[in-house]
Parts: C-alpha cells; structure tokens; sequence
C-alpha cells in the first residue's frame, strides 16, 4: 500500500447510506486484459478495513460497453447481498461494501477476497478436489435458483483458500434464458456459449466447472468441445461429472442434480433457506409473448415497410388479462414489512444503481382491463429484454465477442 497521503473516497453502501473516508490505494492492475476493469487494493482509513477496488477509467467509463459490465456486477453483487446476507452461503460470493456509479471513473469496493485464483494451483489434493466441487456446485445451484447464469467461471476466477470456494467475476452473469452470445474463453466457455447458439442455461457453467476442475486434477486444459479421453482414469471425476462434458446443455445435469449427488440434501436445504427467484414466472411468461409476437405476421406499412404485428414501442402483454401494458413509474407499489402493496415513490433516489435495485422489486398496479380482477406486474417483466429510458432500465449485460 502506498504511503502518500490519504484521498477522500465517498460511496454508497448496500443499506443506501453515503460513507466517507480517508483511503489508501495500492497499485493498480487489469483484472482480465481482455476486460476493461481495473483493480486495486485499498484501506479504508477511519476503520483500517482492507478492500478490493473495481473501477473503470475515464476513458473506459464513456464506453457504453464497459458500463454496461460494471453495472452488471454492481447489480449482481448487490442482489446476492440481499439475498444471501447473514446465511452461511453468503462467502461462497464477493461480498459488496459499497459503490459509486456517478463518479467520473465509477468503482465498486469488496472486502478483501478470501483466497487464491485456482489458476495458481498446478494439481490439487483429492481432499480439497472434493470440498472445492461440493461448494462449487452449492454457488451454483444458488445463482440457479436466482434464474442467474455465471458465463465467467474458470481458473481465474474461482478461489480457494483450502476450506471453501469463492465465485468471482460477476460481471460475465446474466439471465436464464436470454439469447446466448459469444462470451469467454475455450475450453471454460461452453460449446453453445462459444458460438453464441440458443438460449442461456445454467447448464452452461455445469460445463465450465467441470473444465476447472478437471484442469485442477490433471493439471492442464481439457478439450473444448467433448469430454476428455482420459476421463476415466480419474475415477472420482469421471463418477460425478462425466455428463458435465456433454456438448449439449440439454444432456448435462443440472447444479441442484450434481449438487444432489456429492452432497444429498444440500440442494433442497438451498430451496427452504432462500426466497425463490419470483420473477421466474413472469420472465417465462414474458418469452413466450416474445415468441409469440415474433410469429405474428408482418402487417405492410403504407411506405412499403414491414413492421410486426403486435403491442407498441415499449409494450408487453399482461400475462393476466393479456392486454397490452407498459412501465408507468405513476403507478408503481412495493410491499411493506406486513406485505402490504404502499406506492412507490421515486422521487429523491437520483443514485441510478439504488434506483434500479429498488425498482427490481417493484410491482405496477395493471389497469389495461377494468373488468379484470385487480393484478400487479413486477416491473422487470415490463423492462425485461429491452432498452429503455435510463429512469427506468437497468443495464444489459454486455454482449462482448468472444476472446481468443
């Protein structure tokens, strides 16, 4: 750490509170150097405590792209630290301490991550191989059961510090069932995710664990599109994961089925403790509209154009009433701590990350049909799948080619 005088850091934490205070930084490097983050160590002086800085440049920061990443794993970061704070699961993560997107090189502050890049380890022990596969499998089958998909999983970004795992580099996490595009590098990526081929599903980072761990028993890479030859000369990989390699997402197992097998129980004890992914229903309902509308005939415009059939700019199908409805910030709701719906106001909240994570958990009174029986729509059913206005969208996740 350097010995300069301190600079003043101001950001928010994850409660929404401001902080700030005396830091000290140390030097700085690339995380990925196909990645435009940076990454530097730094201590917070008015408690000594000991962090890990994200940040984008000045001229990273002006890059839609590179924003669109940092969002993505502020966004990410701070859902699993409302989910998982104050359960045993939460170190299986980063954990977020706080954040500044307005700044001219916005960053994000972690605690200082537990362990080493399993990158740095040639061969590991068969104790650790089995305790590093159980928590690999338990973070994901909890990102599973967040309807969230890691793209990002390989030695790099996996760390063990000889008792448990710790999952890096959410800024390559997305959605289940988005349309899948190139991300990541061979053999850790999967086949379809290389080629940018159907939809997103977490049997894709089933796929990429398996290539880590089989890189941490031999000590080198696997191939990258099938399993390994000599797979069955290693008896207890071969056992667990052989239909890990499966080049098809639809022929692999899933997190809570690999999870099942080397710890029985643990997968289901994940459902009971955690809230489920409740946008689940209504992210499958909104697809199958998309699908839908994207069948529908192509209506001639009077220049000759084509333009599809279907709601307008903006509008999605209420999948209760299936009429036509769009985000409407005047009538948005929340649930109180007796899980009554009270209006939500907005106003006043300008930080656009706690804005976001608020209206995550939002709900939209439906009013399309006044005959229909009184329903709400989550607002990341309205603003699922496409852009929008930047009150009331959250980011996409960055569509980044595919790095040799």
């Amino acid at each position: 750490m350097t010995s300069s005088p301190p600079d003043k850091l101001a950001f928010t934490l994850p409660s929404g509170r401001r902080r700030v205070t005396p830091a000290r930084f140390g030097p700085e490097s690339r995380r990925d150097r196909l990645l435009p983050q940076l990454i530097r160590n730094c201590v917070l002086d008015d408690e000594g405590q000991q962090c890990l800085q994200v940040r984008l440049g000045t001229a990273e920061a002006a890059n839609p792209a590179a924003r669109a990443l940092l969002d993505t794993e502020a966004g990410t970061a701070l859902h699993l630290h409302r989910v998982l704070d104050d359960t045993e699961y939460a170190a299986l993560f980063p954990r977020i301490i706080g954040y500044e997107p307005d700044a001219a090189e916005p960053f994000l502050l972690y605690a200082a991550p537990r362990g080493a890049p399993a990158a740095r380890t040639h061969v590991m022990a068969a104790t650790d191989q089995q305790r590093l596969t159980r928590d690999l499998m338990l973070a994901l089958c909890l990102l599973a059961d967040q309807g969230l998909v890691p793209r990002g999983v390989s030695p790099a970004t996996v760390l063990w510090d000889g008792a448990r795992v710790q999952l890096w580099g959410l800024e390559a996490t997305t959605r289940t069932g988005r349309p899948r595009v190139p991300w990541g590098r061979p053999p850790y990526c999967s086949p379809e995710q290389r080629r940018g081929e159907e939809l997103t599903d977490p049997r894709d980072a089933v796929w990429s664990a398996a290539q880590v761990l089989y890189r941490l028993v031999t000590g080198r890479p696997g191939p990258a599109d099938r399993a390994p030859a000599d797979l069955g000369e290693h008896r207890a990989l071969d056992r667990t994961l052989r239909q890990a390699f499966a080049p098809r997402a639809a022929d692999r197992p899933t997190p809570a089925q690999l999870l099942e097998l080397l710890a029985p129980g643990a997968a289901r004890r994940v459902g009971l403790t955690l809230p489920a992914d409740e946008e689940r229903p209504h992210r499958e309902a909104f697809e199958e509209a998309l699908r839908l509308k994207r069948q529908a005939p192509v209506a001639r415009t009077e220049d000759g154009t084509g333009a599809a059939a279907g709601p307008g700019n903006g509008e999605v199908l209420c999948p209760y009433c299936l009429e036509a409805i769009q985000l409407d910030l005047g009538k948005l709701f929340v649930t109180d701590s007796r899980m009554q719906y009270k209006p939500l106001d907005l106003a006043g909240i300008n930080n656009p990350v706690r804005r976001n994570d608020i209206m995550r958990g939002a709900v939209q009174k439906c009013t399309a049909d006044p005959d229909f029986p009184e329903h709400f729509i989550p607002v990341p059913y309205l603003t699922y799948g496409r852009q929008g206005s930047a009150e009331s969208e959250t980011r996409k996740p960055c569509s980044m080619p595919l790095r040799k």
